[in-house]
């Protein structure tokens, strides 16, 4: 944030870039129950944020062009016990299931 002050003040970034910044400044960039049962933890965090039964959250930056600041901080954590719905609603309005109280549907 002391960067985009920072830039505000010294009017190195157009007002719309730093407006945009700093509304995103403090929101979730990402949040992700990972479906991977391949994945398995190593030293690369791209391959343990899809690890299945594990959760993936980052702050700061999303991947939209919307959804931009100034920093990206991944965290993934096991969550084996969760008992999360996952599902997507058509358009004619059926329920696709991914989880069901925390287990993978077939």
């Amino acid at each position: 944030m002391k960067m985009l002050l920072e830039a505000e003040k010294n009017k190195s970034l157009p007002r719309d870039i730093i407006d945009l910044k700093k509304k995103n400044f403090e929101r979730i960039g990402e949040f992700a129950i990972n479906t991977n049962p391949k994945a398995r933890l190593c030293e690369y965090l791209i391959v343990n944020e899809k690890i299945a039964r594990m959760m993936h959250i980052a702050l700061g930056s999303g991947f939209e062009p919307d959804r931009s600041t100034e920093y990206h901080m991944d965290i993934v954590f096991n969550a084996p016990r969760q008992k999360l719905d996952v599902f997507g609603i058509d358009k004619s309005g059926n329920k696709h299931w991914i989880l069901n109280n925390g287990e993978f549907a077939a």
